[in-house]
């Protein structure tokens, strides 16, 4: 079972949501042609409301306006919704792949902020993460990997009652913080 879940287009629930939008990367490519050159742009659109829920859309098209329409279109009939713990953190450490591209998801303390890199971050924040920490491994140059595979990691999410049975423990002794305990003061005792 996992925190991941698609969130179906057309319906009044995802009509009725309020989403931002950021712009991931856009590429100008150029054809040449008998009559001269043939401008395209390729656009990857993030959006999301802040409460756990988000999509990601490319667009094509010849005209940078259109490219972007395109990729929010997309992306907003592919939305997803992830579980944010505390209304901060992700619940556990987890990591997603796309190619060459890995990262490695992990829960942070209350004010870290979200440490991550380039579209990661932008994905993170727009889905409403305000304490995470990130690594990315392997090839972190394609953009799209990036975002691919940190959507990956959010789908292994798994709730900490469901994490806790396959470990063997109560949900309890997964949250419990360990306590610090203080060796008691020897008495000195000085020879008369």
């Amino acid at each position: 079972m996992t925190f991941l879940r698609r969130i179906i287009p057309g319906s009044k629930f995802a009509q009725s949501l309020a989403l931002t939008e950021k712009l991931v990367s856009s590429q100008k490519t150029t054809k040449v042609v008998k009559g001269g050159r043939n401008f395209t742009y390729a656009v990857t659109v993030i959006v999301g409301d802040g409460n756990g829920r988000f999509g990601f859309g490319r667009g094509k098209a010849k005209e940078m306006v259109n490219a972007r329409k395109k990729a929010f279109n997309s992306a907003k009939k592919r939305l997803h919704s992830v579980a944010i713990r505390d209304k901060r953190t992700v619940s556990h450490t987890v990591m997603g792949s796309c190619g060459a591209s890995s990262v490695l998801i992990r829960p942070a303390r209350p004010g870290t902020g979200v440490i991550a890199g380039g579209a990661v971050k932008q994905l993170l924040e727009i889905i409403g993460f305000k304490d995470v920490v990130c690594k990315s491994f392997g090839s972190s140059a394609n953009k799209n990997a990036m975002v691919i595979a940190t959507i990956d990691a959010l789908s292994q999410l798994c709730s900490i009652s469901t994490l806790a049975s396959l470990r063997g423990k109560t949900p309890s002794q997964l949250l419990r913080k360990t306590e610090v305990v203080s060796e008691p003061e020897e008495s000195q005792t000085t020879a008369a």
